[in-house]
């Protein structure tokens, strides 16, 4: 599963030979689906092949909710920690901005499903970066 604020996380694992790792699943925002929806058209093929799972969202057109990342995360957090349990991992890539509401969107989750508090889900695996 790849997060961020653009298309690029999304797209470097579909059209880079050399990337790592597999994405089912890409959540991505930008403006407007028409204005900046950069390499649609190739996303889209990737999607139609079965290679991805496009979420996009569109922070400019109120009338497609949800409007920012965080927000679809969260509206699919049943979906998500299913992929979570199964090993699934996440990769995010955006600006600092955005950052903070991903990660309290994937507290969010984890706490809703474990039970944990606050505490439990502030902790990150040794050797892992802020």
């Amino acid at each position: 599963m790849t997060v961020g604020a653009g298309q690029a996380c999304g797209r470097a694992t579909h059209t880079r030979p050399w990337c790592y790792f597999r994405c089912d699943q890409c959540y991505f925002g930008c403006d407007h689906p028409h204005i900046d929806y950069l390499h649609r058209e190739e996303l889209e093929a990737a999607e139609r092949a079965g290679a991805v799972s496009l979420r996009p969202t569109f922070s400019a057109t109120p009338r497609t909710p949800p409007r920012f990342v965080q927000h679809r995360i969260a509206a699919e957090g049943d979906e998500i920690w299913t992929h979570l349990k199964a090993g699934g991992r996440v990769f995010v890539c955006g600006g600092c901005r955005m950052a903070p509401a991903v990660r309290e969107a994937f507290m969010t989750i984890y706490s809703a499903q474990t039970g944990a508090g606050a505490p439990a889900t502030t902790q990150r695996a040794p050797g892992r970066p802020r």
